[in-house]
């Protein structure tokens, strides 16, 4: 029998860094072959004859002191040879030397150069805790394989802020900082590896100067690191100087940032200058069209940033010449024929073809000009203007845009829902998507003007019973009905839902009992709020076919529910749906049933689900387990090395354990662990959600400071609104400037999409203003700023109930009147076109009675309300506070005990019946 010898030790733990022919020769050929080899050059060299030795350790050793004596000539002499043992042997030695890997060369980072194997995976951790970081720089360097320099790469961006975390735990900064300068040659790293080095001190030039790795870096990348370093050393001039020689794009953005207006226009019109747009001939042909579009949108963007610019330096003149070329641009037929002919031919989304005209109605509400940003909208994303238009009450003009002719309304919501049921059949389902919002939006706002026969039947005919879209498309108009307070019909378009045979063909309306439509109504309008449509459908549809008890009515049990719920997750044919089971953790949180949220969160956390994770330390955290809360987010960050944010639960667990100087240290090194915007922005929601307001604004100003590179974008705009709704001491002046940079960063894709929300920022921004002027006494101001405030939205009666009657009780009564009585005549001459609106009359007439005004004209909206949804108990408040205003106690007292005949855990209603029959 053939005896083959044993494969030695060093090739099967490194047996995927050798080519597969390799392997298979070094297993099958016959020692006894090898030994009778000669050298081809004739040499009698010891070590060589060794090589081809009859004895297995005599090879082995021979090749281990070869590589130790690292005589590369011996071993090239070693690669030439007829021996065929001998070559492999010598060309694993030549492999080793390519990686880096010397004889000198630590265990730890030999494995890592030459792969991690499944019993000991070597990382860059392991390095750090081992001290051996500055042993892999120098085997990067002298390395020649781009597998390990790949290999690295990797492990350092996937891990980042963990890895920079243990380097400065382990006052292993200086060599981090190394091992970032033999990356540099990705822009992100090198950029870190500044921003670090001046986080610790070190100086101008030494922060400033490249490695030598970032030689690779393309141009453009090293010239954008350059400015973005001076940019974080707070050389702001310098950094828009540097990059004004090479990137005018950068440069605008920059003093976008930097709030230099002048400089943005000029930088903007030559950006605009650069763009030429071709004549727009033959847009029925796919490139012609694309080609014109995209250079329509380039021409757009720079000139929405040079309109800013000129609104914010004054220019009004320019800055209407401006606004007018945009809107002409983003409105000509050309361009509208152009994304028609895009859309049809290659079947895209007709929102992704408008990114031009809706970022330039962002651009055109940001300097004051919401008519024209409504031009711009309504022909492309009607939606869009419709919602604008009823934010400045504007509902006649609302419906148009929708398609809807107000003096036949009836036939008009019929003819948009038939569009409904004629697109639902196209192959192009964007089409029919849009045909179902526009009608979804006609018919709610049909009902919010009283018309709601001809809305229910329109939404009839509009959701047809379908499976999969068919069944969200049904829900979605479940709830707009249910925010319209008409749950008799929502129950109706609800019930077939629970009649659709299941998945293993038994109904849903079997599981959910008898009274189905009364229990899905409830079961829609009491999960938590925060859910979408497709959340809830997956739960209260997908799930239940087959999956949720007959015991889930009107008063749920719980208990049952969860049962059902817990073992349906964990024997659903082995498919585990964590993000699912953290969804119904959150439910039966809202239910404050914390014992099966925790059983729920648990499961998920078993299957590696980061949030329910979070979820159990932060409950921890609250029920006071200080010890068991941190290690559960020490717990965390090991397991989850990229989300910097745990570190702040940990540090303020520790904190509470009296480990103050372990909790300041974690603190400090958070400056320097987040990679970019995102993750700053992380750190300073979780310092929010710990009441750690200092330093969630600190990180909150990080994303806005140290990344102007984002300044028109998403993070930018979050770390603001987290800025604006931190509870911390924020003069009006300060609000106004928050929401005026929140205006300035409308110019780009941002996760805003509600153009109705810009319109609130308009308002915030002024309103503050003129309460700011209030404080200072500048009565006139004050009023042209609160006008300018309305025009935005003209009836928010938000303001109205809030700040407004704050400012009526610090003594600033003549403000208050006027500006009640610029909202209660605007919202009554909306009521005299549209009598039917109960909830402008109901809102109007309860804003104008807790400032004691106009109170006859409050009580006959008030009672307009009630009568045409008396079961509303809201409304009926509102009735027994004009009541009550009028002099009327005793009617006042009577309305209130009814509502709370009906809601009788109703805090607000108690505190009313109190405060009536105390006469206060």
């Amino acid at each position: 029998m053939m005896m083959f010898p044993m494969i030695p030790r060093w090739l099967q733990q490194n047996r995927s860094w050798l080519p597969a022919a390799a392997v298979l020769a070094c297993c099958l050929i016959e020692t006894s072959a090898f030994g009778q080899a000669k050298l081809r050059d004739g040499k009698d060299d010891p070590l060589q004859r060794q090589l081809s030795s009859d004895e297995f350790s005599d090879r082995q050793n021979a090749m281990h002191r070869m590589w130790e004596l690292g005589d590369e000539a011996e071993v090239h002499a070693a690669g030439e040879s007829d021996d065929p043992e001998v070559r492999l042997r010598a060309r694993w030695i030549q492999e080793q030397w390519k990686l880096g890997i010397r004889h000198q060369t630590p265990d730890h980072v030999a494995r890592l150069l030459r792969g991690n194997d499944s019993e000991n995976p070597a990382s860059l951790a392991e390095l750090i805790r081992l001290e051996q970081l500055g042993q892999l720089n120098v085997a990067l360097r002298e390395s020649e394989s781009q597998t390990f320099r790949n290999l690295v790469q990797m492990d350092l961006l996937k891990n980042f802020p963990y890895l920079s975390y243990l380097a400065l735990e382990r006052n292993q900064s200086e060599p981090f900082i190394e091992l970032l300068g033999e990356m540099s040659h990705m822009p992100i790293v090198a950029l870190r590896r500044g921003q670090m080095m001046f986080q610790r001190g070190d100086s101008r030039d030494e922060c400033l100067t490249f490695s030598k790795a970032a030689e690779t870096m393309q141009p453009a990348g090293r010239h954008k690191v350059a400015v973005f370093m001076r940019w974080a050393m707070g050389m702001q001039a310098e950094a828009i100087a540097l990059a004004a020689e090479e990137d005018l794009e950068l440069t605008a953005r920059l003093q976008l940032a930097a709030l230099d207006w002048t400089g943005l226009v000029e930088t903007a019109e030559k950006l605009v200058a650069d763009v030429e747009v071709p004549e727009p001939i033959e847009l029925d042909d796919l490139q012609k069209a694309a080609t014109y579009l995209i250079r329509c949108r380039e021409k757009a963007t720079p000139l929405s940033l040079s309109i800013v610019g000129l609104h914010r330096s004054g220019q009004t003149e320019a800055c209407d010449a401006a606004v007018d070329q945009l809107v002409e641009w983003v409105t000509s037929a050309a361009y509208l024929r152009s994304i028609d002919t895009l859309q049809s031919e290659s079947r895209r989304h007709r929102t992704d073809l408008t990114t031009a005209a809706f970022e330039s109605a962002e651009t055109l509400i940001a300097v004051d000009r919401p008519h024209r940003a409504i031009e711009v909208l309504e022909k492309t994303l009607p939606l869009q203007a419709a919602e604008l238009l009823v934010h400045q009450t504007q509902y006649q003009r609302a419906l148009q845009v929708l398609g809807v002719d107000p003096a036949t309304l009836e036939t008009s919501l019929l003819t948009l829902a038939d569009e409904v049921l004629q697109e639902a059949d196209s192959e192009d389902s964007s089409l029919s998507t849009q045909a179902f919002e526009r009608c979804l939006a006609a018919c709610s706002l049909a009902y919010q003007l009283g018309y709601a026969p001809a809305a229910r039947q329109a939404l009839r005919r509009a959701a047809p019973m379908t499976r999969g879209e068919g069944i969200l498309r049904r829900l979605e108009v479940v709830e707009s009905v249910l925010q319209r307070n008409d749950p008799t019909f929502a129950i109706e378009l609800a019930q077939p839902l629970l009649m659709m045979p299941s998945s293993d063909g038994r109904t849903t309306e079997a599981l959910f009992g008898s009274s189905v439509g009364n229990e899905l109504w409830h079961a829609l309008g009491q999960l938590e709020p925060e859910w979408t449509v497709p959340e809830r459908a997956r739960v209260l549809v997908d799930l239940s076919h087959g999956k949720l008890p007959v015991g889930w009515n009107r008063s749920i049990d719980l208990n049952r529910l969860a049962t059902w719920l817990h073992d349906q997750l964990i024997s659903d044919d082995g498919q585990f749906n964590a993000s699912l089971s953290r969804e119904i953790a959150q439910f039966f949180k809202t239910y404050a049933r914390d014992d099966w949220a925790d059983s729920f969160f648990r499961l998920a956390a078993q299957h590696n689900d980061y949030d329910a994770f979070m979820a159990l330390a932060q409950r921890q955290f609250q029920l006071g387990n200080v010890r068991t809360a941190a290690e559960l987010y020490q717990d965390i960050w090991e397991r989850f090395s990229n989300h910097p944010e745990t570190l702040v639960g940990l540090s303020k667990a520790r904190r509470l354990a009296g480990q103050e100087d372990e909790a300041s240290a974690i603190t400090e090194r958070l400056d320097m662990l987040a990679l970019d915007a995102a993750q700053y922005y992380d750190i300073a929601v979780a310092f929010g959600q710990f009441d750690d307001s200092a330093n969630a604004v600190r990180y909150a100003n990080k994303v806005i400071r140290d990344t102007p590179e984002n300044s028109a974008r998403s993070y930018h705009y979050r770390a603001l609104r987290l800025l604006l709704g931190m509870e911390y001491d924020k003069s009006p002046r300060e609000v106004a400037r928050l929401n005026q940079r929140l205006l300035d960063r409308t110019l780009s894709p941002t996760m805003l999409r509600d153009m109705g929300s810009y319109q609130a920022i308009v308002f915030d921004h002024y309103e503050a203003a003129a309460r700011q002027a209030v404080a200072d006494g500048n009565a006139p101001l004050a009023t042209r700023q609160m006008a300018l405030a309305l025009n935005a939205t003209p009836t928010n009666i938000d303001f109205a109930e809030k700040e407004l009657l704050e400012l009526r009780d610090q003594g600033h009564v003549q403000f208050a009147d006027q500006t009640l009585d610029t909202i209660f005549e605007s919202a009554n001459a909306h009521l005299i076109q549209f009598p039917l609106n109960a909830n402008m009359a109901n809102n109007i007439a309860w804003v104008a009675a807790i400032h004691h005004r106009h109170l006859d004209r409050a009580l006959e909206l008030s009672m307009s309300a009630v009568a045409q949804f008396p079961e509303s108990y809201s409304y009926r408040d509102t009735l027994a506070e004009v009541l009550y205003r009028n002099g009327q106690v005793e009617q006042a007292i009577q309305v209130e005990t009814n509502c709370l005949l009906d809601v009788p855990d109703d805090y607000h209603l108690h505190e009313q019946l109190k405060r009536f029959r105390a006469g206060n």
